[in-house]
Order: structure tokens, then sequence, then C-alpha cells
């Protein structure tokens, strides 16, 4: 018999009872590496609103470049630009392809209000 810890009798299952416990629980345990969609659309949303906010950036380095100023930052624009395109393509494999242009167009709608 199977008995936890120092509490005699306050957890005790049979041999059997473990087994026929366990059994029903048995699975794959991929889904525990598969990242969770609602992190996926959060991370999606920081990452183009980030996006955003570098693009407003480089609009403005743009503005010192043309000033001949020494302008500094744009390796981040590239940088966030493939890191959000990873995660785009997480949400399109998770995702059927109508929510996938909901959840798009509804970031995108929240950054024009940005």
């Amino acid at each position: 018999m199977a008995s936890g810890g120092g509490l005699k009798g306050t957890f005790l299952y049979s041999d059997t009872d473990i087994a026929r416990i366990g059994n029903l629980f048995e699975g794959s345990e991929e889904f525990f590496a598969t990242p969770s969609l609602t992190g996926c659309r959060r991370k999606y949303e920081t990452q183009r609103k980030r996006c955003v906010e570098l693009k407003l950036h480089g609009l403005t380095l743009t503005e010192y470049l043309q000033l001949q100023r020494i302008p500094r930052g744009l390796k981040k624009i590239k940088s966030l630009e493939m890191q959000l395109s990873t995660t785009e393509n997480i949400l399109k494999s998770s995702l059927q392809d109508e929510e996938f242009i909901q959840i798009k167009s509804k970031t995108e709608a929240m950054l024009e209000k940005f």
C-alpha cells in the first residue's frame, strides 16, 4: 500500500487504486509544451504595439538622418519584426483563418488609436 508522508491514514490508496487512477489520466503530455492561445494573443498584441512604436521611432531617426545627425536603434526594429512574424505564424497555426484575421484586425484597430 502507498501512503504519503508522516500523517498516517490521511493519504491511503491500494496499489490497485493507484493504477486505476493513473490509467484514467493517461495521454500525451505534449500539451504542456504548447503555448496557450491567450498568451500568444497577448504576446502578438504586445509585439505589434512595440513594432508600431519602433516604426514611429524609425521615422524620427530618419529625420535625424536627414539633418545629418547620427541615428541609433534601427537594429531593434528588424529584430522585433522577426519576433512578430514568428508569433504571427504560431497564431496562424493555432487558429482558424477567420479567428486569426479577426484578432489581427482588432489589434490593428487598437493600434490606430495609438
